[in-house]
């Protein structure tokens, strides 16, 4: 997952911090919205809640599988649940203290599991703007809970964070992403050449992206 635009950098000064366990880049802004009063958004399947410390294992689960973290561009695969139990840590913090990535838990409602995370990364209230990224587990694969997961975000990124542009990237070849995003009303708006390392190469990335006005288009 691309997190920021280095040129943005140098006109809002957002310092940001790598975390060399986890690999999550983490911005050392704060964001300019509350999470104390997150409400659980609820789907016809899924819960998307705040994750809690109880989540490390079935986190750890999901990012050990070479399947979920192939298709990202920000996430290597987990080899210990160390890493999952600092991840969860840094996410909680990020609760309390307002600092971005804000990633939620996606919970299937019939198992009460966790199934994956979605999330905003590279949050930009001077220019109200953020992306979103997703990761699910293999089992749940196929079934149209990333679309569902990622449709209810939006509504929330547009609706309470009072965004204008919400942007995702993805890999050329990752077809199902790819749908997910066309489903959820963004556009491709260009290839991104050679725009992160992985695997010890340069690889491209599509940008896609939806604006509120486009948004508010679909909801009627």
């Amino acid at each position: 997952m691309n997190l920021v635009l280095i040129a943005l950098l140098l006109v809002i000064a957002r310092p940001l911090h790598l975390n060399a366990s986890t690999g999550f880049l983490r911005n050392t802004a704060k964001a300019s919205f509350e999470l104390n009063t997150f409400v659980p958004i609820e789907t016809n399947r899924l819960v998307l809640r705040k994750i809690v410390l109880d989540d490390a294992l079935a986190i750890f689960e999901i990012l050990s599988d070479k399947r979920v973290v192939s298709s990202t561009a920000g996430l290597e695969q987990y080899t210990s649940t160390d890493q999952a139990k600092e991840l969860v840590n840094e996410i909680v913090h990020n609760y309390q203290s307002g600092y971005d990535p804000l990633i939620f838990a996606i919970i299937d409602k019939s198992s009460d599991n966790l199934i994956g995370c979605v999330g905003f990364f590279g949050y930009n209230a001077l220019f109200s703007r953020a992306e979103l990224g997703y990761f699910l587990s293999p089992h749940s694969w196929g079934k149209g809970f990333v679309t569902e997961a990622a449709q209810a975000l939006v509504n929330f990124g547009f609706t309470n964070m009072h965004l204008n542009r919400i942007e995702a990237t993805v890999f050329p070849e990752n077809s199902a992403s790819i749908r997910v995003l066309e489903k959820i009303g963004m556009q491709c708006e260009g290839l991104m050449r050679q725009h992160v390392m992985r695997d010890g190469k340069f690889r491209d990335r599509k940008l896609y992206a939806i604006l509120r006005d486009e948004w508010q288009g679909y909801q009627r």
